[in-house]
């Protein structure tokens, strides 16, 4: 699956996450897409300091197909840069990553490093000088997140208007891979911060931490609670998830209003985290259990 491009937006400003996934600083990074009946783009591919080439792909929920498309990555750069890379999936999503890493038969041996970012020393991440090393610290595992954030929010508070209102943005992103803590420990820093912050200027980040709390609100629903407000909860987040829709891709077309009314409460949570994983309408709604058409 396609990972978000604020991933990639963020590679160019890292500093410490590159050097604790390869012991070694990357010195050129490059641009690598490959015409094919399938298209293929590599998220990222590079050279190291040690003269290794890297090749690292980001994942955020399991994929059966890994396996081959690392393969098929392997010898698409090996050809084209005379050099077989060193192949990392970098796993940030929130569940347990189920990946099959391995080929070993009689006449083919190959296998790539599959690494969760939980078990990076995300310490190193967030005493780093780069900002972008920092927000990915929050992706770590972390007992005390909220001191965490409070040290990137802090950071990012003192960046000038511009600049600011993008990494909120990209926190507000990324905050969508760890829903279950992140988007109210943000509200709860931004009530505190002691400048205000004009977030009007940032309304995808406003809409990002509405769905964070209209999601823990219908988590935390009480088993006897009355169907009518059930509905309400999940009319709010059908609202909710239009508007980033149309804030991302413009006027919605009548089939993507009919799917997003007959959809389960666990398939608008699904459309809703891939939202920023996707290029187009079509891609947000491939994984659709609704039926319709």
């Amino acid at each position: 699956m396609k990972y978000d491009t604020t991933f990639k937006s963020l590679f160019p400003d890292i500093k410490v996450l590159f050097t604790l996934l390869t012991g070694s600083d990357i010195v050129k990074i490059e641009n690598v897409e490959y015409a094919s009946v399938k298209q293929r783009r590599a998220d990222l591919v590079a050279w190291l300091a040690n003269q290794e080439l890297l090749h690292l792909e980001l994942q955020s929920n399991s994929d059966t197909n890994m396996l081959w498309r690392e393969w098929e990555y392997c010898g698409l750069i090996a050809e084209r840069y005379g050099q077989i890379p060193r192949q990392i999936v970098l796993y940030v999503g929130n569940k347990t990553p189920d990946f099959e890493t391995e080929i070993n038969s009689t006449d083919v041996k190959f296998r790539y490093h599959l690494i969760d970012i939980r078990d990076v020393d995300c310490t190193r991440l967030l005493e780093s000088e780069s900002l972008s090393d920092n927000l990915l610290s929050l992706l770590g595992n972390f007992k005390n997140k909220q001191q965490i954030l409070q040290r990137v929010m802090q950071r990012i508070v003192r960046l000038d208007k511009n600049r600011r209102a993008d990494m909120l943005e990209k926190l507000a992103i990324l905050a969508g891979l760890r829903p279950a803590e992140l988007p109210q420990l943000i509200k709860q820093e931004l009530e505190k911060m002691p400048i205000s912050l004009d977030l009007e200027e940032n309304p995808l980040f406003l809409e990002f931490m509405k769905r964070g709390e209209a999601l823990g609100e219908a988590r935390g629903e009480a088993r006897g609670e009355a169907r009518g407000e059930k509905r309400g909860k999940r009319n709010g987040e059908i609202t909710i998830l239009r508007r980033l829709l149309e804030k991302r891709f413009g006027a919605l077309p009548e089939w993507v209003n009919l799917r997003l009314e007959s959809a389960p409460t666990e398939q608008l949570e699904v459309w809703s985290e891939q939202l920023f994983d996707v290029t187009c309408l079509e891609e947000v709604f491939s994984s659709d259990d609704t039926g319709v058409k």
